[in-house]
């Protein structure tokens, strides 16, 4: 069976078990990696000297000098992993027995982008991670093979791209065994009723916004953190990454503003914030990017509230807005020839 294979990331590691399990990867394309990706389009690059496998680095596998590269190689079938874009009909007609995704959603559940973050945020038990069958329709195509990954209020982002990671080539090997026997896969469910269309997440959206309930400030917690950037908020004009948190809901009523620090827990080094609902407790923290610690060393006394104060923000803008003013007034005034000034011992 002579594959091509698409994709950045954890296609590097998918390439090395295709070739090991006898698999002829006669063309390999990626695209530039996120941020957060371990793998380079380097790394690939040198994978594919290494295999003497022919390699193409582009940005839109739709150009029709690309598909024209596809064709010369006479692939049966595409193994897609992570590509970031649609690909389109004139690049799937390349591929007889189809193109095969990796999709971490319960397909049609979730469709689109940030799968594993909203199955996080939305208090899912389990994620699915699915082989489908691609076609021009946004993650539409027949499943070929479906697993799944049990979800706790413990479970971390990593964990499952951790998950993923050891267990997807095992699925695709499945897979492609599966194509070459015949297999065409099962068509997806149509009704509407039961697909989620999820949509891109920026960095931005992990901002903690006190007034939500403690239960899902947790969740977020745990969907921003690493490899991701971390869900953060602010004290006073620092900027504070919550890495680890829980939530409680306390035993006895209280009353507070959202982000009001509740209590210092110097015998485990947690702090407790006032939310909407409950009381988020913080694990680990990291302020101003200087190493991850315990939220008491950055949080000394509980007259403090986090998040930040926008009318404070801007009457501080100001106040800097007015000095510069005053500054540049002085050097206006002097035709620009400031005296050094003087220093006494």
């Amino acid at each position: 069976m002579r594959v091509v294979a698409l994709g950045r990331e954890n296609l590097y590691d998918l390439v090395l078990r295709a070739v090991g399990d006898g698999y002829n990867i006669v063309l390999m394309i990626v695209c530039k990696e996120s941020d957060f990706y371990q793998r380079t389009t380097t790394d690939f690059k040198m994978l594919a000297k290494k295999l003497g496998i022919p390699f193409i680095q582009t940005e839109n596998v739709n150009k029709s000098e690309i598909i024209k590269r596809i064709k010369e190689v006479k692939p049966d079938i595409g193994m897609s992993y992570h590509w970031k874009t649609l690909i389109e009909q004139g690049v799937l007609d390349c591929f007889p027995q189809g193109v095969i995704n990796f999709h971490p959603g319960d397909l049609p559940r979730y469709k689109g982008n940030a799968c594993t973050h909203w199955a996080i945020m939305n208090g899912e038990d389990k994620i699915v991670m699915t082989l489908h069958l691609m076609t021009t329709e946004l993650d539409s195509g027949p499943v070929i093979l479906k697993k799944e990954i049990t979800l706790s209020e413990n479970t971390y982002i990593l964990e499952i791209y951790s998950h993923i990671h050891d267990n997807c080539p095992n699925m695709y090997m499945e897979a492609l065994d599966k194509l070459r026997e015949g297999f065409t896969g099962f068509p997806q469910d149509k009704d509407p009723a039961r697909s989620l269309r999820c949509y891109p997440r920026s960095l931005r959206d992990s901002e903690i916004n006190w007034n939500e309930p403690a239960v899902m400030l947790a969740r977020l917690v745990r969907a921003a953190s690493e490899p991701l950037v971390g869900a953060y908020t602010f004290i006073e004009d620092k900027k504070l990454i919550v890495w680890r948190a829980h939530y409680e809901i306390p035993p006895f009523p209280f009353i507070g503003p959202p982000g009001q620090i509740a209590d210092r827990r110097v015998n485990t080094g947690e702090v407790a914030v006032v939310t909407g609902e409950g009381l988020l407790v913080l694990e680990e923290v990291e302020i101003n990017g200087i190493g991850r610690i315990k939220p008491t060393k950055a949080i000394k006394t509980i007259r403090l509230k986090l998040g930040m104060d926008v009318t404070d923000e801007i009457m501080r803008l100001k106040h800097k807005l007015e000095d510069l003013e005053k500054v540049l007034e002085i050097i206006q005034k002097s035709g620009g020839n400031l005296e050094k000034p003087s220093y006494k011992e």
